[in-house]
């Protein structure tokens, strides 16, 4: 479960900054 939250994490970090771009 806690690899799943960390992944979730990740992506969300990366969809951020992709919109941030």
């Amino acid at each position: 479960m806690q690899t799943c939250i960390v992944h979730l994490i990740r992506n969300s970090l990366e969809y951020a900054s992709w919109q941030g771009s």
